[in-house]
């Protein structure tokens, strides 16, 4: 906990399933017996440790039934204050694979026109699906409108994820720096990039505090261009758009003056002509046993 000292509040866990609604499991205070919720077993245990600050769970006999995200809160000025949930997954078999990152944005098109700047971090073909995606702006926590997308699941059974932030563009352009991060199962990966086209991936796993997990050291450099051909593509997308348009509006006037002076030929032969009705035209666009994990608040 952060900002406050666990033996003085009292401490509460919650889950809360995909679909359903959030479920009170137990609240404690130090040197008083845990309350439980309805229906929840003992085999959920919560510890208050002093030393280290931090309010523990201790999930006993793991069942697939366990699954969800799990919030820590505390009983502070008449209400609660929650954490950012730890997501739970049960697995049979272990079957981990790191995310494959990448940083997108922003584009010229959008940057004179609205004045914003906008960025996606693109997650591809992780698992499991537990992920957590951040930003940061000169190595402090975002404050700026973001938005992270419903995880994917790919045909591999792995897992693609894709969030945005946006910024204003002058703050761009002053130099500032974007770093997305991504905390996964596998390790914590870093990718910045600023408006000096100085761009780095520093990807340094940080150790867990599950026993047993082992995260490998990687580091890899990103395309400085990878930005620049981002705006090529865009640009050029819109200017092919655009002929597209312009050459069907174009066919369509040719095709409405061949019509007209057809009609106006029919026409000069004599009202004692016979005048055979004009074929129809159609025009057609197509366009383990056991689980711990400790609540940081």
């Amino acid at each position: 906990m952060r900002g406050g000292v666990v033996t003085h509040h009292v401490l509460s866990w919650y889950r809360q399933i995909e679909g359903k609604e959030i479920q009170f499991l137990v609240s404690h205070r130090e040197n008083s017996s845990p309350t439980y919720g309805s229906g929840v077993a003992e085999r959920f245990i919560p510890e208050v440790e002093p030393l280290s600050n931090a309010f523990k769970l201790t999930i006993g006999n793991v069942e697939n039934s366990d699954e969800g995200t799990y919030y820590c809160a505390v009983w502070f000025s008449y209400k609660y204050i929650f954490g950012e949930g730890t997501v739970v997954r049960v697995q049979v078999f272990k079957d981990t694979q790191r995310p494959q990152m990448t940083l997108l944005g922003p584009s010229l098109v959008e940057m004179k026109l609205y004045r914003s700047a906008t960025f996606l971090c693109h997650a591809a073909r992780y698992s499991p699906n537990a992920l957590r995606i951040k930003w940061h702006l000169n190595n402090q926590s975002s404050q700026h409108r973001s938005y992270t997308y419903p995880a994917i699941q790919t045909s591999s059974n792995t897992f693609d994820q894709t969030a945005e932030v946006s910024i204003p563009a002058a703050l761009w352009d002053q130099g500032v720096e974007v770093t997305c991060i991504l905390e996964h199962e596998t390790g914590v990966q870093h990718l910045t990039t600023r408006a000096n086209n100085k761009k780095q991936r520093d990807c340094k796993p940080e150790r867990s505090t599950h026993d047993g997990m082992k995260h490998a050291r990687n580091e890899t450099e990103v395309n400085p261009a990878i930005f620049g051909d981002a705006e090529m593509l865009s640009t050029a997308l819109n200017t092919y758009s655009f002929l597209i348009g312009a050459s069907a509006v174009y066919g369509l006037f040719i095709s409405l003056c061949i019509c007209r002076r057809k009609l106006v030929s029919c026409k000069n032969q004599g009202e004692n002509s016979a005048v055979k009705p004009a074929s129809s035209m159609q025009i057609t666009l197509q366009h383990a046993n056991h689980l711990t994990f400790n609540c940081e608040g």
